[in-house]
């Protein structure tokens, strides 16, 4: 099992699951709609999860936007 499989079994919704899976940003750059509106909930989510992602020693990497930037951060995960 490598570390991206690893890392969904500790997600909780589907964000957190589309965050493990390379879909969504850590900053929440790709919500849209009504979602964007919430984006500070959001982005907990996403802390809540690298938090735990740490605390089980799943092996991932942040990847910063073009700019540096939390944004439009990913997770990129070790195999």
């Amino acid at each position: 099992m490598n570390a991206q499989e690893k890392a969904l079994e500790f997600c909780k919704g589907s964000y957190q699951r589309n965050l493990v899976l390379g879909n969504e940003t850590l900053g929440g750059s790709t919500l849209r709609g009504k979602a964007k509106s919430y984006m500070g909930r959001y982005d907990q989510s996403a802390r809540n999860l690298i938090s735990r992602l740490r605390k089980n020693e799943i092996e991932f990497e942040i990847k910063y936007g073009p700019r540096g930037g939390w944004y439009s951060a990913t997770l990129e995960f070790k195999s």
